[in-house]
């Protein structure tokens, strides 16, 4: 539950309030209305209620695509003109949000460095640079010998800022 109010928290204020007044005005429009069409009044009170949670959705969509330096404007036209589509398939191919553990810096899954205190996150080829997986005798990208690199890496703390 924690996690998911410290991701609702990336929603901008006035996507909020939107959503509040599609959430509050067109249900109480349809109370202040006259009972005689009660099929009508509930139709609306459900439309009210799905636009903000649709609201809420698109704003969602494009501040986390932003924070995670996707095309956020692509993907809010999309969730706006396909909301459910669009929706779906932001949550399926969005790019992971990775931490770097020593400063807390967002970062991209594919560094082997992080961009703003240098700590190594994940071993790399001395040669390219390139990730290297633990355990490769070789880089798969260039070719190098990697049997010094697996057992300093290994033996560092995980982290550590290369100096």
């Amino acid at each position: 539950m924690r996690h998911l109010l410290q991701e609702l928290r990336v929603v901008p204020l006035a996507v909020w309030l939107v959503a509040l007044v599609f959430a509050v005005a067109v249900p109480a429009s349809c109370l202040l209305q006259k009972p005689h069409d009660s099929s009508l009044n509930h139709g609306l009170m459900i439309f009210g209620f799905l636009a903000a949670f649709l609201v809420v959705l698109i704003g969602y969509i494009n501040a986390d695509a932003r924070r995670r330096s996707m095309p956020f404007i692509l993907w809010t036209l999309l969730s706006i003109f396909l909301p459910i589509l669009g929706a779906l398939l932001y949550f399926l191919f969005r790019e992971p949000s990775i931490s770097c553990t020593n400063c807390g810096a967002k970062r991209h899954p594919f560094y082997a460095f992080c961009p703003k205190c240098g700590a190594e996150i994940s071993p790399s080829c001395p040669s390219c640079h390139r990730i290297v997986e633990m355990g490769w005798k070789c880089c798969a990208f260039c070719g190098t010998k990697l049997s010094q690199l697996t057992s300093d890496v290994a033996s560092r703390p995980e982290n550590s800022p290369i100096s």
